[in-house]
């Protein structure tokens, strides 16, 4: 994951810098929901953001990636599978998203 991100954020018509954000942003929703008790308003967010995203963007491999991150976090699976781990998919892409940010710098 922190790969791709890696080389779709560099390319000019893929990604930009502001995903890495987007995924913390949703991490933390994420949280604070949890511990409020909260409804998970966070998901409907990101899929309509994501979404939104995957038009404007004219890579195919960054649109796969983008619907890929969204499917998976929404089912708490990695590519399909489901996720065998104490962590969901959404805390993991955050995780590879800073790597990918700290890797860009």
């Amino acid at each position: 994951m922190k790969d791709r991100l890696t080389e779709l954020i560099g390319d000019k018509e893929g990604l930009n810098k502001g995903l890495i954000n987007k995924i913390a942003t949703f991490q933390y929703l994420a949280e604070e929901q949890e511990k409020k008790g909260a409804n998970q308003s966070w998901k409907w967010i990101m899929a309509y953001d994501f979404a939104r995203a995957t038009q404007r963007i004219k890579n195919s491999d960054a649109k796969q990636l983008l619907n890929e991150l969204k499917v998976d976090t929404l089912a708490n699976t990695q590519k399909g599978k489901k996720l065998n781990s104490k962590h969901t998919t959404l805390a993991l892409c955050n995780l590879a998203a800073r790597w990918a940010e700290l890797t860009i710098r």
